[in-house]
């Protein structure tokens, strides 16, 4: 496997990465069970992979955190949140306390008390005023927490 440094970040990740979203969700759209789909974690892992992106929305934190459990010094983690609800696109966007609840919720569901890499879903220009104003304090908050190590 072959690594390079993410960004300014300083972290050493894998080209390849996992991806836990999109159609298959890890099987799970295909009717895996968790255990198949931890199995499909697991064995990225094993090939070298450590990079591994996961999102609430997506519905595969707690099978990372499965798949993750006891590996995780050895991964590079990075999840994410919207900032409206991807139920009522029309409704009023989050808070930054909001997005801390959102945060603390995919902490617990994949087993730890921090992520590499903590990204905010679909973001688009007319939003970017309150993400700065609102959204971004919140988040420069918990990464001071130690819960987050880069945006």
């Amino acid at each position: 496997m072959q690594y390079k440094i993410l960004g300014r970040t300083g972290l050493n990740v894998s080209v390849a990465g996992l991806g836990c979203g999109g159609h298959s969700r890890l099987g799970q759209t295909y009717g895996n069970s968790e255990e198949q789909s931890i199995a499909v974690v697991s064995a990225a892992l094993d090939l070298g992979i450590n990079f591994v992106d996961t999102a609430a929305a997506y519905g595969t934190e707690k099978i990372v955190g499965a798949a993750i459990k006891g590996r995780r010094e050895k991964v590079i983690l990075s999840t994410k949140t919207g900032i409206i609800s991807w139920a009522e696109p029309n409704s009023k966007p989050f808070t930054g306390a909001q997005v801390l609840e959102h945060l603390d919720k995919s902490l617990a569901r994949l087993g730890t008390d921090y992520v590499d890499l903590y990204n905010l879903h679909g973001i688009v220009a007319s939003q970017l005023d309150y993400v700065a104003s609102e959204i971004v304090p919140a988040l420069i908050k918990a990464r001071e927490q130690g819960k987050i190590l880069f945006l």
